[in-house]
């Protein structure tokens, strides 16, 4: 069986750069990435949609630097057959590897998003390091 799939949007949907006035910028290893993310389906527009932010911090006071958020809407068909279930709690597939391209699609999107926001700021350099794929699918995905 044939999937079609493709990037419906890519849209920056958060940013923030606050540095604590008069304080002096963290060790580069001292800088901590938090990150969020949500997966779901809409039915309607047969899509599959991932939200995800990264917030940068100072480990030594816990302070959030900066933030920087991403959606992406992948368009898939047939639908039906690759989204099985959807809910609250996720989404269960057929194809986990293709859930895999999109999350990974979405992650690039978000470090060179974060990449270049950060140019010519205190914190150019500072890079999202590898998240492992797999954590994030195993807590949003299943395969029937």
């Amino acid at each position: 069986m044939e999937i079609n799939y493709n990037i419906r949007q890519l849209n920056e949907t958060r940013y923030s750069f606050e540095l604590p006035y008069g304080a002096d910028l963290p060790d580069k290893k001292d800088i901590m990435f938090g990150f969020r993310h949500r997966i779901g389906a809409d039915t309607d527009s047969s899509s599959i949609i991932i939200e995800m932010v990264v917030a940068v911090t100072d480990k030594t006071n816990e302070s959030i630097l900066a933030e920087n958020g991403i959606m992406a809407v992948f368009g898939i068909d047939p639908f039906d057959v690759v989204v099985l279930e959807s809910n609250e709690n996720g989404i269960k597939v057929s194809e986990p590897r293709l859930i895999d391209t999109f999350i990974n699609i979405s992650i690039g999107a978000l470090r060179g998003i974060l990449a270049k926001n950060f140019k010519q700021t205190p914190l150019e350099g500072c890079i999202l390091p590898l998240i492992p794929m797999e954590a994030i699918r195993k807590m949003f995905t299943t395969k029937q």
